[in-house]
């Protein structure tokens, strides 16, 4: 018996919670469609940006190689190197300072 009255309490409190934070969400997700509507060209051009960025080493890169002004592995190394950079930055992390 005191398992069920347990059990009813723990549901009780549940719903209060989620309403609760039904409420919040409420509140905040209008703020976080429009600043996503005001950040998308923003995003969007730098995707385009660093896509370039990539098309045009990759296109040096392999060029060098072919005129055999480096090597097969120094051409990998390059690529690597610079497309890991190039997207590394792309999503920057947060860290606390």
């Amino acid at each position: 018996m005191t398992d069920e009255k347990d059990q009813e309490m723990e549901e009780e409190d549940l719903e209060e919670g989620m309403s609760d934070l039904k409420e919040l969400i409420e509140k905040v997700a209008p703020h976080f469609i429009e600043y996503h509507k005001i950040r998308a060209p923003l995003i969007r051009r730098q995707q385009i940006f660093n896509f370039v960025i990539v098309i045009s080493i990759i296109l040096a890169v392999v060029g060098l190689a072919y005129f055999k002004i480096i090597d097969g592995s120094a051409a990998t190394g390059l690529i690597g190197a610079i497309i890991g950079y190039v997207f590394g930055s792309l999503y920057p992390t947060n860290v606390n300072r």
